[in-house]
């Protein structure tokens, strides 16, 4: 046993002596469709059960003509139910007469699902379901929408069902400046002035060379509205703060004054610039800036290299690197275990000035434009940011940031690499319905037995936001075998909950003996333990 261990062992033996190790065939089919194919957005209503009984036992109860009468024949038979089922007896809140179906409430912080295992798995019950939160289907009129892929790429429709951002929440485009005329961009940017001029020392942030337009139209454009292009934040506001010149170059001095001046007034920035060399000054700025609140996002560079670029690689900001419409590492994106997170950044239409600006001297007569880099994957990312504040105001950067690498699709091995760092974001998933860390944990196993050469899933339920996760796994005799780390951990498609492949080897890649074995998950405070019985 590893040292540190053995007050954990302590709590395996408690909860070992306190529960026997049982397996149920509906139970395991239950949760391989619950959490292995769950749908989209399957938030419920807490404490809220939908149940149909076996025909013979629904007549028994619609037959009554009364309401009255068929809701306390309802109530006798969820009671004797209840009591089979060694679960608490809930009010039954509404009968739907012509289909029979009950609607039953328990108290909020109930643990639904573990309830419907028990009732499904009595021969009286034709099927319990959670109170599923059904929400509308929007897509937006914007005429180019249907080639913006990288929208498509990271579910930004699924998460507009949910929130299409606010105009509380400020993004700091730290840049050539943004188009201030921009029809598609006008009435997302903030107030005239709309920002400043840290390159030429003036009020007029004004683009002149056409980057920092296109950056912010993925980021915020105004969106269902019949024109152009669709932003990832509908309704955030954009804030353009010039500190490169019209062709695209600026000093550390005017970027550090940029991100001053942007932690000041907004919530995320966005910064699709960089260079080769560390510097104290860029670090001080974002420094400040996490002080304040913001959440920092930067492009990793457009050089095929594993070469940090900063202030893509100073400490404290979400680096990104870019992907193509396969999702395989766009050709220039730099890469590294410095990467945080990587976005679509091929190809990318947005928003382009239609004056002359040094990328086209005779200005786009259309307003738009499709272009590729890291500059561009960078904007999806601080527009899902804006997204996350908008739906959870009050939460932290640190707790943005977590969610950015957590919400994620995953394009490479499990856990974080140096390609794609924590995988390609998701906004759907970024945005979810992630527990409070004031929730227990709890953790189930399916297939369970594990038999080789099968894997299990580890599923968690309840998963922290703020703290961080490790799951081990521990022989009988309370010996370590394996230990997996927060970044193994991957988010299923329901958002309160994720799970980890274990292949039943231990951590130097054997295959363990058969016998039990106890998955404990914890985040520091709270613990959850699930016995895995594992046979060759």
């Amino acid at each position: 046993m590893k040292k540190g261990d053995a007050s954990t062992f302590c709590e395996i033996i408690k909860a070992m002596s306190r529960s026997r190790f049982t397996l149920k065939v509906e139970a395991s089919l239950f949760f391989l469709l619950l959490f292995v194919l769950p749908p989209l957005w399957a938030g419920y209503a807490p404490g809220e059960i939908l149940l149909k009984f076996k025909p013979a036992i629904t007549r028994s109860i619609t037959a009554e003509v009364s309401v009255k009468k068929m809701l306390e024949v309802s109530i006798s038979k969820v009671s004797q139910l209840s009591s089979r089922c060694k679960v608490d007896i809930p009010t039954v809140k509404d009968v739907l007469k012509e289909i029979g179906v009950l609607h039953l409430k328990f108290p909020p912080d109930s643990d639904v699902l573990k309830i419907i295992e028990k009732y499904r798995a009595d021969v009286d019950v034709e099927y319990a379901e959670p109170n599923y939160i059904r929400r509308i289907f929007v897509t937006p009129n914007d005429t180019y929408y249907g080639q913006q892929w990288g929208l498509t790429k990271i579910w930004a429709d699924y998460a507009w069902d949910v929130t299409k951002g606010d105009t509380s929440i400020v993004v700091a485009v730290v840049d050539t400046g943004v188009d201030t005329d921009h029809p598609d961009l006008l009435k997302n940017l903030v107030p005239y002035p709309y920002g400043y001029d840290f390159a030429y020392g003036d009020s007029d942030p004004n683009d002149g060379h056409g980057h920092g337009t296109h950056v912010a139209g993925i980021i915020a454009a105004v969106t269902n509205n019949n024109t152009g292009v669709a932003g990832v934040s509908w309704y955030s506001k954009i804030l353009a703060v010039k500190v490169l010149d019209d062709n695209g170059e600026g000093s550390d001095v005017n970027v550090a004054k940029g991100i001053e001046y942007a932690a000041d007034r907004a919530k995320v920035i966005n910064l699709s610039l960089g260079g080769t060399m560390p510097t104290s000054v860029l670090q001080d700025a974002v420094n400040y800036a996490r002080g304040k609140n913001c959440v920092v996002i930067a492009a990793a560079g457009n050089d095929n290299k594993n070469e940090e670029n900063f202030p893509a690689a100073c400490d404290g900001v979400i680096a990104v690197g870019a992907t193509d419409q396969n999702d395989n590492k766009a050709s220039f994106s730099n890469y590294g275990d410095w990467i945080t997170v990587v976005a679509p950044g091929t190809s990318i239409m947005s928003t382009m000035p239609n004056h002359s600006v040094t990328m086209n001297d005779k200005g786009y007569s259309q307003n738009y434009a499709s272009l590729s880099g890291t500059s561009m994957a960078t904007p999806f990312v601080s527009g899902v940011s804006a997204l996350i504040f908008a739906r959870f105001p009050v939460l932290t950067n640190t707790e943005v940031e977590l969610r950015l690498k957590r919400g994620v699709d995953d394009l490479g091995a499990a856990g974080k690499d140096s390609v794609y760092g924590y995988r390609r974001i998701n906004a759907a998933k970024a945005i979810g319905d992630f527990l409070s860390a004031v929730d227990p944990i709890k953790i189930y196993a399916y297939p369970n037995p594990l038999r080789f050469p099968e894997s299990t899933k580890i599923i968690i339920k309840n998963v922290p936001l703020i703290t961080g996760l490790t799951v081990k796994i521990y022989n009988i005799a309370g010996e370590l075998v394996r230990e997996f780390k927060d970044d193994e951990i991957i988010l299923n498609w329901n958002p309160d909950f994720a799970y980890i492949d274990w292949n039943g080897k231990n951590s130097y890649d054997q295959r363990v003996a058969s016998g039990v074995y106890l998955a404990v998950v914890s985040d520091g405070t709270r613990t959850a333990i699930e016995k895995i019985m594992v046979i060759k």
